[in-house]
């Protein structure tokens, strides 16, 4: 998706944009100025046919293109569609996230393992200190703290004190495409969607994602818990929810990026996986 500055509201979805030479650059999709490409919209059918495998609809024929795949009530799901046939080994790189917490700025952020001892996360998270590591039990949670080694745009690396035993990710990464679904793994279940912009430099996002929701405390919470933040070069993709810090993966289980920012429902911003690891090479 891309944001504009182009007012939108309800009732305005499927609309045109166009650019000051009358050229068609987008379609409304949201409130805000949120606009899909025009370019996604020619490659997102071949690329959803090609590259997906789902269960037929009864009525499909053999040979037909995949169809989606529908709900409990029989509507066609988006979501559970590009869930189909998850590999096992983005559910494998699921075991190298981490929980990250600063309870001074009640803050969370997830992290990506990188060595045993070693965790990739957003630079918003160690602004002014260190976070904890949260390893969830039955009975508490345990607590590790962290030392930031270095910072490098919108991330940061840290030291985990006291843990040597992190899940690393492995050496085959990919990289974001237009068109092609991406998983965002987080605590719970994976979340799909789709990549629609692959060479995005927002610059500096300065208000909560999904607007100003709310009024007196919980619009200071929104804003303490999404501080402003200056992105590079990043890719743009549309899954369900957000978790700053988050892992994606391509529909081969392959890492290929890290939530840093998001600017609304669908609109969220992710660096790639292999410019991240090598900026701290």
């Amino acid at each position: 998706m891309l944001s504009t500055s182009c007012a939108s509201a309800a009732g305005m979805s499927g609309g045109p944009v166009i650019d000051l030479d009358g050229a068609l650059v987008g379609v409304i999709v949201g409130a805000g100025g949120v606009v899909s490409p025009v370019a996604l919209s020619g490659e997102l059918p071949r690329r959803v046919a090609r590259r997906l495998s789902p269960r037929r609809d009864a009525a499909a024929s053999p040979g037909s293109e995949p169809s989606f795949v529908r709900d409990e009530v029989g509507r066609p799901d988006r979501h559970l569609t590009l869930l189909a046939g998850l590999p096992e080994t983005a559910r494998r790189a699921a075991r190298s996230i981490v929980e990250l917490r600063r309870e001074d700025l009640d803050l969370e952020a997830r992290g990506v393992a990188v060595a045993p001892d070693r965790v990739l996360t957003v630079a918003a998270i160690v602004d002014g200190g260190a976070p904890a590591l949260i390893r969830a039990s039955d009975e508490t949670d345990e607590r590790f703290a962290t030392e930031v080694l270095a910072v490098r745009g919108e991330l940061a690396l840290l030291r985990v004190l006291g843990v040597d035993d992190l899940v690393p990710l492995g050496a085959d990464v990919g990289s974001p495409v237009v068109g092609a679904p991406v998983i965002t793994l987080r605590w719970g279940e994976p979340s799909v969607g789709i990549v629609t912009d692959d060479a995005r430099e927002p610059g500096r996002i300065d208000a909560p994602p999904f607007g100003d929701r709310g009024c007196g405390w919980l619009r200071g919470r929104a804003r303490r818990e999404n501080p402003p933040i200056d992105l590079g070069r990043v890719f743009v993709h549309d899954t369900l929810g957000f978790a700053r810090g988050a892992l994606l993966v391509d529909r081969r289980g392959r890492p290929v990026g890290i939530d840093v920012g998001s600017a609304d429902d669908d609109l969220h911003y992710a660096v790639p996986i292999a410019d991240a690891l090598t900026r701290f090479e």
